[in-house]
């Protein structure tokens, strides 16, 4: 199995793609784009929004998922915080699992 890439991170993104920050911001991407939640690693071979490259897209999905973060009381083994977001699509689909599991 191949291990996936590791997403670039938001301090190096931030400061590489600075100046293109409004751009970014008023590009009207979303925490879900294309209907999907996908990871770095589906998302850098997906076309991205005209006038991005990846990483910007990956930063303008990363802010746009950061508003609706949710914390865990769990940490990672750097002390990190483990943290989600649940955009709508994905509440549609739990809702969907949740109505098909009842009885």
């Amino acid at each position: 199995m191949k291990i996936p890439q590791k997403p670039p991170q938001l301090p190096e993104l931030f400061g590489k793609y600075a100046a293109r920050l409004p751009n970014i911001l008023n590009s009207g991407i979303s925490a879900a784009p294309k209907g999907q939640y996908p990871h770095w690693e589906k998302l850098r071979h997906l076309t991205p929004p005209a006038g991005l490259n990846h990483e910007e897209w990956w930063l303008g999905v990363k802010l746009a998922r950061s508003s609706m973060y949710r914390k865990l009381p769990l940490k990672d083994a750097a002390g990190r915080t483990f943290k989600f977001a649940m955009p709508d699509i994905l509440q549609e689909k739990a809702h969907v699992i949740d109505r098909k599991a009842g009885f």
